[in-house]
């Protein structure tokens, strides 16, 4: 029996501990960042409207003074530690999908599912 001098490896072996840790990174930073569930309440006979800009959705602390119509009110459950800025990202995500031109501050509190905020969805009707 000939012995070879070389020795081959195989080309489908272990991946090195750095390409095996990827995906385990990848989940905890997907965890870290946090995400913010939505749901929303059209309001029943309320229009409806085609979607509109979510960079242009306003975000009220109160109701405005020009005319609107109720469109539905949306609820915001941050998870994983999201950001002020996720769940605003959200809020007006959901509002722009209902047409609406603004959101304005409901109430707040803790649920079921965990603390949430909500919004009522508005469009302005012309004067």
């Amino acid at each position: 029996m000939i012995r070879s001098p070389l020795r081959v490896r195989p080309a489908c072996g272990p991946a090195p501990r750095a390409v095996r840790l990827v995906p385990v990174a990848v989940a905890l930073l997907a965890a870290c960042s946090g995400s913010v569930l939505t749901s929303k309440f059209p309001r029943l006979g309320a229009p409806t409207l085609a979607p509109t800009d979510p960079a242009q959705v306003e975000v009220l602390r109160r109701h405005p003074v020009r005319p609107y119509v109720r469109l539905g009110k949306i609820r915001a459950t941050p998870r994983g530690g999201a950001s002020a800025q996720q769940v605003e990202t959200a809020l007006r995500q959901a509002a722009a999908s209902m047409g609406a031109d603004a959101l304005v501050f409901e109430r707040d509190g803790e649920g079921d599912a965990g603390p949430f905020v909500e919004y009522r969805a508005i469009a302005y009707r012309a004067p």
